[in-house]
């Protein structure tokens, strides 16, 4: 979000009770933090964007989202990212828009909504 202005105003027009985070997106946050030279400050971020939303993990209907997407894009020769498809999936389980800058490998899946913050106007 930093740098980022139209994310952060499409952001605070939400209803923070109806935005979710991903755990896997957590992750690949996580993971980016870890690698930087900024590693104690961005992790510092990210523990106030845990405390603030609440994460979205893996249950039995991300499962069967999961395999149902995955089998999909394998049939038409489509695959994408294994967290991509893991996040398609949780996005599907809670009927959630899912917001992403990633709308090439998303748009695969049939069914998944997206959103782009950087390129949707309001």
């Amino acid at each position: 979000m930093k740098g980022r202005p139209e994310v952060r105003k499409r952001l605070e027009a939400q209803q923070i009770s109806a935005i979710r985070l991903s755990a896997i997106v957590m992750g690949e946050l996580e993971f980016g933090a870890e690698k930087s030279a900024y590693g104690d400050r961005n992790r510092a971020r990210l523990a106030t964007l845990t405390q603030r939303l609440p994460l979205v993990g893996i249950d039995q209907d991300t499962i069967r989202h999961y395999a149902k997407i995955r089998a999909f894009l394998e049939r038409h020769g489509t695959l994408i990212g294994a967290n991509d498809t893991w996040i398609a999936a949780q996005a599907l389980a809670i009927n959630a828009v899912l917001v992403t800058d990633n709308e090439r490998e998303f748009s695969r899946v049939p069914g998944l909504v997206v959103e782009n913050w950087l390129t949707d106007t309001e």
